[in-house]
């Protein structure tokens, strides 16, 4: 179960740092739309980008001030549905992993009985009477007994 544990926390692990590149473009696209948002709103009130008019923009527009905060909440956002995804991405892995095998120990079970019993009767073949009768003959020599 150790086994287990540490392959679904490997694949969290993965899945989580592919989810957090799209955080991290997130935040990104956020920073380039202040950027804009305040060269055009610099522009509008003084009719030119100088630093003057950033900081002046920046300092006087209230809503510039909630498009600030906008790269920290998609960060946080971001990370947090990240580690949500990975997990359980992670766990429906582990599930249907576990399933693929109970399925092939099924199946090998079920091959394993076809070999050894006839399909029409469902009685044991000669396959099973020949291993048995092996089976026998070993025991018999090892307890040194006859074999009648």
């Amino acid at each position: 179960m150790e086994f287990a544990r540490n392959v679904l926390s490997d694949n969290v692990r993965i899945l989580k740092s592919q989810v957090s590149k799209t955080a991290y473009q997130g935040v990104a696209i956020a920073i380039a739309s202040i950027i804009l948002a305040t060269l055009g709103v610099s522009l509008y009130q003084t009719g030119g980008i100088t630093l003057d008019s950033i900081v002046k923009a920046q300092s006087e527009n209230y809503g510039l001030w909630v498009l600030d905060s906008i790269p920290f909440v998609f960060g946080f956002w971001g990370q947090y549905s990240s580690s949500i995804i990975a997990y359980q991405a992670g766990a429906m892995i582990f599930d249907q992993t576990h399933e693929l095998r109970a399925h092939a120990e099924s199946m090998e079970k079920q091959a394993n009985y076809s070999a050894t019993h006839d399909i029409a009767t469902d009685l044991p073949n000669r396959v099973l009477f020949y291993d048995r009768v092996e089976q026998a003959i070993l025991s018999a020599g090892k307890q040194n007994k006859l074999l009648s």
